[in-house]
């Protein structure tokens, strides 16, 4: 937990989405989290820290046992099987389902149609954490995703992409 895995969480989730504070701890924060490859190492720990937070957090994963497993080891509160999207329309669908007021942060691990859904459902102040893109690593073919640009202005959409080493060489942050 303490090495890649764990200070990529942490420095995306914390430091890059910045979600709020809860009231309480243990109360709702009133925030929505949506972690793409939500049941491996960075994705399973993003949505625990996600709930330590009072955050609704909603993940993606590939078949019916990882959803389980995201859901009933991890504490998601919703699991969506992206397998069962044949493209990012429904991938949006099905999370609007679980978010009908959209997502205000969403930590990338998986690029494609993650990416589009996901920044289709984003509120205004949405921010994004992108620390990998693994459906498109070994795709020479794969299609570009088409990001507006002038659709990050008046919502005042925040992106940054990251790596966990200035987190772990204790350059940023309070890893």
């Amino acid at each position: 937990v303490l090495g890649m895995p764990g200070s990529t969480a942490w420095a995306g989730f914390f430091d890059i989405l910045k979600p709020k504070r809860a009231p309480k701890r243990g109360e709702p924060n009133g925030e929505t989290l949506f972690v793409s490859a939500a049941s491996g190492a960075v994705g399973q720990l993003v949505g625990q820290l996600g709930k330590l937070c009072g955050c609704k957090v909603i993940g993606s994963a590939g078949g019916p046992e990882k959803c389980a497993t995201i859901k009933e080891k991890f504490g998601y509160d919703h699991a969506i099987d992206y397998k069962t999207c044949k493209d990012a329309d429904e991938l949006k669908a099905k999370l609007k389902e679980c978010a009908p007021d959209g997502i205000d942060m969403y930590f990338e691990n998986v690029g494609g149609m993650h990416w589009d859904a996901a920044f289709g459902s984003l509120k205004p102040k949405g921010r994004i954490a992108v620390c990998g893109v693994i459906s498109q690593y070994n795709d020479s073919s794969f299609a570009a995703s088409s990001l507006p640009l002038w659709a990050l202005i008046y919502p005042q959409i925040k992106i940054e992409g990251f790596v966990c080493f200035e987190w772990l060489a204790g350059k940023k942050g309070h890893f």
